[in-house]
């Protein structure tokens, strides 16, 4: 997998739209992030941080918007538990954002920096 193996990795970015909640294709992506920071650990590699953003919470009612956030919580158990036996921060952090309302861009941009320069 490509996240095991790119030791320069040092940011996901898991985008999940909001008016969704987590979907198959979420929960196999946060499986997937869980097995490469297990692999990452066990070869000694640094650990990647994990960002999931969630998208269009202009279109989603504030209610759904914290249903799927706990659900991206809930479904990254095993990727926190993974990151966390590569001393990763957790819990798996989840950032809102939206292009139509300019929600969550300049967060995103300085995460995105800070994982760069780290």
């Amino acid at each position: 997998e490509f996240c095991s193996v790119r030791e320069p990795l040092r940011l996901v970015l898991h985008l999940c739209d909001s008016r969704h909640g987590l979907t198959a294709t979420d929960a196999q992506l946060l499986a997937s992030a869980a097995r490469a920071a297990t692999t990452r650990a066990e070869a000694g590699v640094s650990p990647f941080l994990y960002l999931v953003v969630l998208t269009k919470v202009d279109r989603c009612k504030p209610k759904d918007c914290s249903k799927t956030e706990r659900a991206v919580q809930e479904g990254a158990l095993a990727l926190r538990e993974a990151l966390d036996n590569s001393d990763a921060p957790l819990p798996v952090p989840v950032l809102k954002a939206s292009a139509l309302k300019r929600q969550g861009g300049i967060e995103l941009w300085q995460r995105i920096a800070a994982a760069v320069a780290h």
